[in-house]
C-alpha cells in the first residue's frame, strides 16, 4: 500500500533559528542531508534534487539537480507535495 511505503520516507526539520543564522538555501541543503541520513535503508542509488545546487554530502556520481524539478519530474512533485504536509 502506498501508506506503507510514505511510512518509510523521512523528514528532517531545521528550525527557525537555524535558517535565520545559516539562510534559507543553506538550511534546505541541511535538511535534504538529514533525511537522506535518516531513512531506514541503505543510502538510495541515485539521488535527484530540485535546484542547482547539490548538498555537500551528496556524490555527484549519485545524484543530480532538475531545475524546476518539480514540473520536469514526477518523482520530485512528489516528494514536493509530502515535504509540505
Amino acid at each position: 500500500m502506498l501508506c506503507d511505503r510514505i511510512s518509510l520516507l523521512r523528514r528532517c526539520v531545521v528550525d527557525v533559528a537555524a535558517i535565520d543564522q545559516m539562510n534559507i538555501l543553506q538550511a534546505a541543503l541541511r535538511a535534504m542531508e538529514g533525511a537522506v541520513t535518516a531513512l531506514p535503508c541503505s543510502p538510495p542509488d541515485y539521488l535527484l534534487v530540485d535546484g542547482n545546487q547539490l548538498p555537500g554530502a551528496f556524490r555527484k556520481d549519485s545524484s543530480q539537480t532538475v531545475v524546476r524539478g518539480d514540473s520536469k519530474s514526477t518523482v520530485i512533485a512528489a516528494a514536493s507535495i509530502l515535504a509540505k504536509v
